[in-house]
């Protein structure tokens, strides 16, 4: 099953035995012969995932586990990002958004439930940046992809808890308000630190995103995120999860 799912569907073959004992070979990348293949080879075998969850980056992976504590330190009953990826329930994947074209097609095999999350990057009236793949997703069975209704997944993250954050870092930089909700907010936290920063102490993106999506998102609070995201949409994508998760209970 592991060689057979990062090969391309076409240049597979499937041979059947029939009850004649008699063999036939079917060329794979059709619906039908893929299906025959998944069920024949078990497309996961030992395992309880309920959930594939895709975001873009390592950094979003860090930041969808970061809410899943402050949801539900705050009350709220969501999915414990954490807890279900220690028992194998979920399995949490960055793929790249431009990446997300080849998994739209690579999963559909596994019949499991998929949540993709992707950053919107343009702002409005253009459309997502991926949104051709997340139609793609959306039209299979059990699989819901999403664009961020901000820029990104740093957008979601309150400035009074990045200036804790910088003040523990040590820098002296801090932001005056809350960016905007198409402002580049790791580029533009860099710059700055960057500006007020001592000769042979500047920070790069890895460094700053860490900040962002680790010490940052730790400092915050459910209040926090209810004043930066008044529609709730962060605790809407959390409900999408436990409602995909549900449909293998």
């Amino acid at each position: 099953p592991m060689l057979a799912r990062v090969l391309p569907d076409k240049s597979l073959r499937f041979v059947n035995v029939r009850e004649d004992e008699s063999r036939e070979i079917v060329e794979g990348g059709t619906e039908a012969t893929n299906a025959a293949i998944a069920q024949s080879l078990g497309v996961l075998p030992d395992h309880n995932v309920k959930l594939f969850l895709f975001v873009e980056g390592k950094h979003d992976i860090a930041f969808l586990r970061g809410m899943s504590n402050l949801l539900i330190a705050g009350g709220e009953t969501v999915p414990d990002l954490e807890e279900l990826e220690l028992d194998g329930s979920i399995i949490l994947m960055p793929q790249g958004g431009d990446a997300l074209a080849l998994w739209t097609n690579r999963l559909r095999n596994f019949h499991r439930p998929e949540f993709h999350l992707c950053d919107r990057d343009s702002e409005p009236p253009a459309p997502a940046r991926h949104q051709a793949s997340i139609d793609a997703v959306n039209a299979r069975p059990n699989c819901l992809a999403l664009a961020t209704q901000k820029r990104e997944a740093e957008n979601y993250i309150h400035f009074e808890a990045i200036n804790i954050a910088l003040e523990l870092a040590g820098t002296t930089f801090r932001l005056a308000r809350q960016p905007s909700d198409f402002t580049d907010v790791p580029t533009f936290l860099r710059d700055g630190i960057n500006g007020v920063a001592a000769t042979g102490d500047l920070w790069g993106d890895k460094r700053t995103k860490e900040l962002l999506n680790n010490a940052a998102l730790s400092c915050m609070t459910k209040a926090m995120l209810d004043q930066i995201d008044a529609n709730g949409e962060v605790l809407g994508w959390f409900h999408s999860v436990q409602e995909l998760i549900a449909t293998l209970d």
